[in-house]
């Protein structure tokens, strides 16, 4: 999807939606993280690398860290060739 600025340049807007599950320790486990849909391909092997990376709240149980699957979206916004943003949050546990 494109959309053109205020100053007549163009802006790209594109999003990848990941399925993991995050161990009792807040990581993601190893072979979990699962690409569901979205538009921006190309940045899917840098975000599945960063996921398995970065460390969670694991979902709780009668107040104790469980396993859970969640859902987790990434929004891009690009403009040019150097100038990227991005936002990222769970959907779903």
């Amino acid at each position: 999807m494109m959309n053109a600025d205020v100053r007549g340049g163009t802006r790209m807007h594109n999003y990848l939606i990941f399925e993991a599950v995050v161990s009792e320790d807040g990581i993601i486990e190893q072979g979990s993280v699962r690409l569901t849909s979205g538009a921006a391909r190309s940045a899917e092997g840098d975000i599945e690398r960063g996921l398995v990376q970065a460390r969670f709240t694991p979902g709780r149980l009668n107040d104790a860290p469980i396993r859970t699957r969640v859902r987790i979206r990434f929004d891009f916004e690009a403009e040019g060739t150097n100038w990227t943003r991005y936002t990222y949050r769970v959907l779903s546990r």
